[in-house]
Parts: C-alpha cells; sequence; structure tokens
C-alpha cells in the first residue's frame, strides 16, 4: 500500500510541476504549497504505515492487493505494466497462440464466404443471360408445327395457278413469323449438300447420287431449327452413299452378256455353214 500510494503522490508532482509550468508566477506559489501539503501527506503516512501491527500489516497487504486487482481492471494495467486480462492473471503466450490460431480460422472462414459470393454471382449473371437469349424457345416449340402445315399447304396450293394471289399472300405471312421469331434468335437448319454433323442433323435414310459427295445430305426431309447456339429441332436429311455401284455393275453384265450373245451367235454360224459344205 505505501508503495503505491508513493508511486500515486510522485504522479501527481510530475504533473503538477508540468503544469506549473504553463501557468502564471502567481499560480506557481499555489502549486508550491499544495506540493508541500503532499510531501506532509506523505510523511504522515509513512509514519503511520511504520507504526502499524503485524495483523494491521496484513490487513494492508490485503487491501493493497484488492487495490491493485481493481486498479487493475479499470485501467487495464498493473504497477508493474504487465498486461492484464481484467482477472488479475497476465497474458501468456498459450493465450496469444490461441487468438492467433482463431484468427486465421476467421480469416479462412472469410475468404471461402468471398470466394463463395463471387461464384453464386456468376453464376446468377450466366442463368439471367441465358434466360434472355433463351427464353422464346418454349413459344417457338409450338409454332414451328404450324410453319411446317404453313409449307406444306403453300407447296399444295402451288400446284393450282388459279390460287396465285391467296397464296403469295400466305407466302407473307409465313415470312414475317419466321422474322419476328428470328429476332428472338431462331435460325433454321436446311443441310442440304452440307456434310453430315451429328449435333444438328438426324439421319433418316440414305440413297445414292452421283452429284453429292458420300456422307454428305442429299435431301432434306424436314427443316431442323436452333436457337443461337441451343438446338430446338433438328434437321430429318437423307445422306448420299456416294456413285450408284450397283448401277454401274448392271450396265457393266449387260455389255458383257450382249458381247457374249454376239460370239455365240458367230460360232454356230461358222459351225453350220462348215456342215453345208462337207
Amino acid at each position: 500500500m505505501k508503495t503505491f500510494l508513493k508511486k500515486r503522490i510522485n504522479d501527481l508532482k510530475n504533473l503538477k510541476a508540468d503544469i506549473g509550468k504553463r501557468l502564471s508566477p502567481n499560480s506557481q506559489k499555489h502549486m508550491t504549497n499544495d506540493s508541500e501539503s503532499a510531501e506532509t501527506t506523505e510523511t504522515e503516512i509513512t509514519s503511520k504505515d511504520s507504526a502499524g501491527t503485524a495483523a494491521s500489516g496484513g490487513e494492508t497487504q490485503a487491501n493493497a492487493a484488492t487495490g491493485s486487482t481493481a486498479d487493475t481492471a479499470a485501467g487495464g494495467s498493473g504497477d508493474d505494466g504487465v498486461f492484464d486480462d481484467g482477472t488479475g492473471a497476465a497474458g501468456s503466450d498459450d493465450d496469444f497462440e490461441a487468438l492467433a490460431l482463431e484468427n486465421a480460422r476467421l480469416r479462412e472462414q472469410l475468404a471461402r464466404a468471398a470466394a463463395d459470393f463471387a461464384n453464386f454471382r456468376r453464376r446468377t449473371e450466366r442463368e439471367k443471360e441465358d434466360l434472355r437469349k433463351f427464353a422464346a424457345t418454349e413459344i417457338a416449340e409450338k409454332l414451328i408445327p404450324m410453319l411446317d402445315n404453313l409449307d406444306i399447304g403453300l407447296a399444295a396450293a402451288e400446284k393450282h395457278p388459279e390460287a396465285a394471289p391467296v397464296t403469295s399472300g400466305f407466302k407473307m405471312i409465313g415470312t414475317q413469323i419466321r422474322q419476328v421469331l428470328g429476332g428472338f434468335g431462331l435460325v433454321e437448319i436446311n443441310p442440304l449438300g452440307e456434310p453430315f454433323d451429328p449435333n444438328y442433323h438426324e439421319s433418316i435414310s440414305q440413297m445414292p447420287s452421283d452429284t453429292v459427295p458420300e456422307h454428305n445430305v442429299a435431301a432434306v426431309a424436314r427443316v431442323g431449327y436452333r436457337i443461337h447456339e441451343r438446338l430446338v429441332r433438328p434437321a430429318s436429311v437423307v445422306l448420299s452413299t456416294g456413285p450408284a455401284a450397283g448401277a454401274t455393275g448392271a450396265v457393266a453384265g449387260a455389255v458383257a452378256e450382249s458381247a457374249a450373245g454376239e460370239t455365240t451367235t458367230t460360232t454356230g454360224a461358222a459351225a453350220s455353214a462348215a456342215a453345208a459344205n462337207s
């Protein structure tokens, strides 16, 4: 307790001396009187403390310990300047290590949360863009069969010249429907003469062709459609098998048979002439 009070009195002296340098001479006189009073008080406290009994000394030490604990809790530091966590026990290396590990764990959790949020934002933006690009897919799937029927009807109407004005009007309607759907990214797939692409074509048959190379599309049975890069309906196509090998073989066989018949006839006529001469 004596040490604690002495330290506090010295702190007051130093504070008053510092303040006295900034005050007027009259104020310094008052500060000097206060300093003398503080020294007198220190002397009285020292004499009273030395005259105490052993029991009083024990009580004084207990009170000093209590005061030190309260001062540490209020100020955050004890008389010796060591870090105190508020319970009177100084912080150890294990506490600092635990705090460092907790800090590292929280930083890792924050980094993971930030990465998850960035992925979620990119995924949301991609889904929003896909929704905008392919919004007309469902309505296109419903209108495409109507366009097929319209094309079939127009093909039949073109065989009747007297219906040419009506046919022309329905053609304009079909063209407008395709233009509207084209504004949403609908593209017609009509791969006549092109190489077969399993991503967009559906083979339904094969046929020989002298003009279309093998494995190319020789005929289109039904056109296909796609919206941007997404397939709506594949094109039904007939693939070419190249020149007709069977037809070439038949022609060669007919020529050979004709040549063989002529040889037989010639041989028969020569044999008859020889028999007549004999």
